[in-house]
């Protein structure tokens, strides 16, 4: 009779937490996207973070593997670290990479302020070491410009973790297998994207359009100002005009004095609307790559100064 051996009480034990840490074994040290869920602001709302979150992990899982998004980050920590969730500081990744097994967190801050949006990502070890740090700050009108940013945040971070590698060629002699020629390297190109990199968000005035308008606003208003004085002295005595004391010059405005009011007013009216909307930032979006060019002139006491400034 053989008698086959009962399952020990350690195996019986460690079988559930198996299970229980089962999806997190699919992926070999994953990289979460955690952003703060408790004890925030009211505004953003959680689903709107989730959201921004969510577009940093689909840019940043373009440049390395393995990545978590801010919805099943959330919802691992909620079964196995809840308190994590209130984490909005690098010195506590460690709660999140532990339970989780991750290499590291990739923490997600967003900050509302007065119809702008800040977001921060930092890349941060278990140990609470900032490797990456990226952030962009910018007016929203709508949360599909407040995820765009998050992307565009993201991209900036994405080449830091991978940046595009220069290649060069081999100073070995040239080999003589019949493919050698189809192998060898190429020279990269000047300006090299990440892949998926969002387009580049600038804002600029247009000097021209408040220029023109400054000029339609002098010219109203000096149309203006000439039109009301002849139309205000209409029918009035002209002191020193009469030939004889029993005759009288009365003054009489005529259809030019008229039209100078009615052409100086509009003028008047549209420099303004020009000026204003010359002053104000425009928002234009820059495919990747390519070039932004401002210039700008600082007086100074003793001379000037002359300032350049893109976005590649």
């Amino acid at each position: 009779m053989t008698r086959r051996p009962r399952p020990s009480l350690a195996l019986a034990c460690t079988l559930p937490f198996a299970l229980a840490t089962a999806p997190l074994a699919a992926g070999a040290d994953p990289l979460p996207v955690h952003t703060p869920t408790r004890h925030v602001a009211s505004r953003p709302s959680r689903e709107q973070r989730l959201q921004v979150a969510d577009a940093v992990a689909q840019v940043l899982g373009q440049a390395v593997p393995d990545v978590i998004n801010g919805e099943e980050t959330l919802t691992r920590l909620q079964s196995f670290n809840p308190s994590a969730l209130a984490c909005d500081l690098p010195t506590c990744a460690g709660r999140i990479a532990g339970p989780l097994h991750a290499r590291a967190v990739a923490l997600v801050r967003q900050e509302f302020s007065g119809g702008s949006l800040r977001v921060i990502v930092d890349i941060v070890s278990p140990q609470g070491e900032v490797t990456a740090h990226a952030e962009g700050d910018e007016p929203v009108g709508n949360w599909s410009e407040a995820v765009a940013l998050g992307r565009v945040v993201a991209g900036r971070v994405a080449v830091i973790l991978h940046p595009p590698a220069a290649v060069t060629a081999p100073a070995s002699a040239p080999a003589t297998h019949p493919l050698a020629a189809v192998a060898e390297p190429r020279p990269a190109s000047p300006v090299t994207p990440p892949p998926g990199a969002p387009p580049t968000v600038v804002y600029r005035r247009r000097a021209w359009e408040a220029g023109v308008g400054g000029a339609l606003v002098v010219a109203g208003a000096v149309a203006v100002a000439i039109g009301a004085v002849a139309v205000a002295q209409d029918g009035s005595e002209v002191s020193g005009q009469s030939p004889s004391p029993a005759m009288h010059t009365v003054y009489t405005a005529t259809g030019r004095d008229y039209a100078l009011l009615g052409i100086g007013i509009p003028a008047l009216i549209g420099g303004a609307v020009l000026v204003f909307d010359g002053l104000r930032a425009h928002r234009e979006e820059l495919p990747p790559g390519s070039l932004a060019l401002r210039v700008g002139a600082t007086p100074l006491v003793h001379g000037g100064a002359v300032t350049l400034g893109g976005v590649f």
